[in-house]
């Protein structure tokens, strides 16, 4: 929690110093490439850095690789360069045989009370086929209690036992 708190003030410190420094800062008159000289005013007059950050993580979201978010992330990246006239294209790099796209993240529970439930899942774990029913049992603690509980692990849904801080 210490160095989240350090991280955000280092942060927001960057950040005030750069805005500090960027409204000082005067195009150079030495400069005489005329593209060079429209990047400069641009940059410090119309600075569009934070809209596309903004756009790019939070329309897109999390980007892995084999993902509709990859595959989107990079076509809006792609179009969005050639709006500046950059000659941009992209190249494949390799093949992921399984794409990965996060479906729904509830359930629900209709014993001994119906009660909507919400799931987080590690990071490209395999999804379910459907609706699936099943008793639930929260997952031993230690590895060596498995066994013990192996009659009631299968075809059960185990949970992880944890507190919850408000994330998946």
């Amino acid at each position: 929690m210490r160095f989240r708190r350090f991280a955000l003030s280092l942060l927001i410190f960057a950040s005030l110093l750069a805005a500090v420094s960027a409204a000082q800062i005067k195009p150079p008159a030495a400069i005489e490439d005329p593209v060079l000289k429209k990047m400069i005013v641009k940059g410090l007059h119309d600075n569009q850095v934070m809209t596309w950050l903004d756009f790019a993580s939070n329309r897109f979201g999390g980007r892995y690789t084999g993902t509709d978010a990859f595959t989107n992330g990079t076509a809006w990246a792609l179009w969005q360069f050639k709006q500046f006239g950059v000659q941009a294209e992209l190249d494949e790099a390799g093949e992921v045989p399984v794409g990965f796209n996060r479906g729904p993240w509830f359930g629900k529970m209709i014993k001994p009370v119906e009660k909507s439930l919400y799931f987080g899942t590690p990071t490209m774990s395999a999804g379910t086929k459907g609706v699936q029913r099943g008793p639930v049992v929260i997952a031993p603690a230690k590895e060596e209690d498995v066994e013990a509980m192996k009659d009631k692990l299968k075809g059960a849904w185990a949970l992880i036992p944890g507190e919850n801080n408000g994330f998946a």
